[in-house]
């Protein structure tokens, strides 16, 4: 990965906010530092969801505790490539998920924002896989 001429803005935004038990988590990217990092989808990929389990952990949860995610790529070209390393970190059922191609400031490949219960009391999620006859 190599560093971007980059650094990031200030911040207009909370970087989660919790209502009750629930968190929900701003986009993350491939920063390390406060510098964007651009590398290839899978190195970027990485990076950006360490980010988000380490913002999901500092709100109280963590990678099991990650109920949906909306996946933001550049190109849909890098969608087998991302749910490679997406699904070696989010094993067993998935979060609920959304990915749409988008254009992304600064050259990113990939930005992930998600919702996370949090809280003493938060049990273990149940994801649950439905099939088409489940109703």
């Amino acid at each position: 990965m190599s560093g971007s001429d980059h650094a990031l803005p200030a911040a207009r935004f909370s970087d989660a906010v919790i209502v009750g038990d629930i968190a929900y988590l701003s986009g993350q990217g491939p920063v390390r530092g406060g510098r964007i990092l651009l590398g290839t989808i899978e190195e970027e990929t990485v990076l950006t969801l360490r980010n988000l389990i380490d913002a999901a952990v500092r709100v109280g949860g963590s990678a099991d505790s990650v109920v949906q995610c909306v996946c933001y790529l550049s190109q849909l070209s890098d969608v087998d490539a991302f749910n490679r390393v997406y699904t070696g970190v989010f094993r067993g059922a998935l979060p609920a998920r959304v990915l749409v191609a988008a254009e992304l400031q600064h050259g990113i490949k990939v930005e992930v924002h998600a919702v996370v219960a949090v809280g003493a009391g938060v049990p273990k999620v149940d994801r649950r896989v439905f099939s088409e006859t489940d109703e």
